[in-house]
C-alpha cells in the first residue's frame, strides 16, 4: 500500500505498477486538479478502466490544508515523492504531511527522492525533517548528479 506525494504526471507510479504486481493499491496524490487530470489520463493510457479501479486511487492532497483530522482513513506501508523540494515555502507543511502519514503505521516507511537544485533549501528540509523527529538516512547510491534520496520513519519514542 502506497501513497505517492506531488505524484504530477504519475511517471514514477505508473512505471512501478507496469513492472510490480506485488503492489496492493498506489494512491497518487497532488494539489492540482489540472495535474490530476494529465495523470488519469496517462492512466488509462497504460492500464485498463479495470486495472485503475482495482489497484490505484488518484487525490487532490494539499500539504497546506492536510491535518491529523482530515487525514486518509488508509494506512500506507510506504510514502514516496520524487522532486517535491525546490520551494523553501512548502518545507513546513510537506514534513507535517509525512510525518501524520508515518504516524498512521509505525512500521511505513518514505523514501524522497530530489535533485538538489539549491543547497540551502534542501538542508532547511533536512532539518525541518530532523527537528520533527523523523529517522533521516541517506540510500546508498552511485551517481555523479546532484540527487539524493532518503529513508524517513518515526524514530522509536525511547529515543526522542
Amino acid at each position: 500500500r502506497i501513497i505517492e506525494l506531488g505524484a504530477g504526471s504519475g511517471l514514477l507510479g505508473l512505471s512501478l505498477l507496469k513492472h510490480s504486481d506485488k503492489i496492493l493499491s498506489y494512491t497518487f496524490t497532488d494539489y492540482s486538479p489540472m495535474i490530476l487530470n494529465l495523470l488519469r489520463q496517462n492512466a488509462l493510457l497504460n492500464f485498463s478502466e479495470y486495472q485503475i479501479d482495482e489497484k490505484m486511487k488518484i487525490e487532490e492532497l494539499d500539504w497546506n490544508q492536510y491535518s491529523i483530522e482530515n487525514n486518509h482513513n488508509n494506512c500506507f506501508d510506504c510514502i514516496l515523492a520524487a522532486d517535491v523540494v525546490y520551494d523553501p515555502s512548502v518545507i513546513e507543511n510537506l514534513v507535517k504531511t509525512i510525518r501524520i502519514l508515518l504516524q498512521k503505521n509505525q512500521q511505513c516507511t518514505a523514501y524522497i527522492a530530489n535533485a538538489i537544485r539549491n543547497e540551502s533549501t534542501y538542508e532547511q528540509f533536512r532539518k525541518a525533517l530532523i527537528q520533527s523527529c523523523l529517522d533521516v538516512r541517506s540510500v546508498e547510491m552511485d551517481t555523479s548528479q546532484s540527487i539524493e534520496i532518503i529513508q524517513l520513519a518515526l524514530l522509536p519514542k525511547d529515543s526522542i
